[in-house]
């Protein structure tokens, strides 16, 4: 998705997570706004009809855009690293499929995940959005990969299943989360 692609952009540039916060703008319908830290670094949405008229684009499918403030997010980009190890050891990975309610932002159950999986946790990726009628009404299907792995130790299943009871734990305390089997 677009959200996912100026993430992976910004994360890449700054090593830093980004937050979308839901702002509508004049330039963007639908749109959000790019948080970095406690900064607001862009916007990222559906471009607006009054901006396409304006520099004369027609479009019958929606135009999506980015705007990024350098001032703001020039700074927080960071220089490459010479050199870091491979981590020898091999990692676990999980998948977590949770039915949440449809307007519930999937990036807030992501960032629930983030907090409560601990420092073997190394990535989380939405893999999957799904709606259907069999989920319920005004439900959706979001399926989470997530990468365990230590820098010091083989991880063994008994030592992230609890990590992985935990968060489906909290996720249904709360945001209403269902395990999807």
């Amino acid at each position: 998705t677009g959200k996912g692609i100026v993430a992976t952009l910004v994360k890449h540039l700054t090593g830093l997570p980004v937050e979308f916060i839901s702002a509508d703008s004049l330039n963007y319908q639908n749109g959000f706004d790019i948080k970095l830290g406690d900064q607001i670094t862009g916007q990222y949405g559906e471009v607006s009809a009054a901006l396409l008229k304006e520099a004369g684009l027609k479009s019958s499918a929606p135009v999506f855009g980015i705007t990024f403030y350098l001032d703001v997010l020039a700074p927080a980009i960071r220089r490459p690293k010479a050199y870091r190890p491979i981590n020898s050891f091999p990692g676990i990975e999980r998948d977590l499929n949770f039915v949440i309610d449809a307007d519930q932002p999937a990036g807030d159950l992501e960032k629930m995940i983030r907090s409560r999986a601990g420092e073997w946790l190394k990535s989380v990726r939405i893999m999957d959005v799904f709606t259907h009628a069999t989920l319920g009404a005004g439900k959706k299907s979001v399926l989470y990969r997530l990468y365990f792995q230590s820098h010091s130790k083989t991880l063994e299943d008994s030592e992230v299943n609890p990590i992985i009871d935990k968060i489906i734990k909290f996720a249904e305390k709360q945001f209403g989360a269902k395990l999807r089997s």
